[in-house]
């Protein structure tokens, strides 16, 4: 019984730096990321092309007060969750949490709304239409040309 704790005694702080080690570990990783919210009225996301189902260009509309700026940039989701967006869509809600690399969008206190008409269909850009399976845009089949 002895020869044990002794043992103990000498392993101790090994496995204690190796807890430190894991629980910094664990809050790095988790303080990298940042929660991102646009939201309406003051913001709508265009989606003006889909690359492949991980990779987007957008447009963002932020109203503020007399004046509304717009931003394209590129967007591209983290490969544990396939977004259904298509181009020609306009997102009213996306919350995401930014990696850096990608936006990780897949947890349950994230999520996204789509701008609706009064019956509540999905608002398109005007030179694109819902096809048999997925959202065609003309004349390039994955690519909006939004009313600015």
């Amino acid at each position: 019984m002895k020869r044990t704790f002794e043992s103990f005694i000498e392993w101790w702080p090994a496995l204690l730096v190796i807890v430190f080690f894991a629980i910094m570990g664990i809050v790095i990783r988790e303080s990298s990321k940042r929660l991102v919210v646009w939201i309406y009225p003051d913001d709508q996301i265009q989606i003006l092309e889909r690359f492949d189902a991980y990779n987007y260009q957008m447009r963002l509309i932020h109203v503020r007060i007399n004046s509304v700026q717009t931003t394209e940039f590129h967007a591209r989701f983290c490969d544990d969750f396939e977004p259904p967006f298509s181009a020609g869509e306009t997102l009213i809600l996306l919350t995401y949490y930014d990696r850096g690399s990608c936006w990780e969008l897949k947890d349950r206190e994230f999520g996204y709304k789509f701008l609706r008409d009064a019956q509540g269909n999905v608002v398109l850009a005007p030179n694109c239409s819902n096809g048999p399976v997925e959202v065609v845009c003309h004349p390039v089949k994955n690519k909006a040309q939004f009313e600015n």
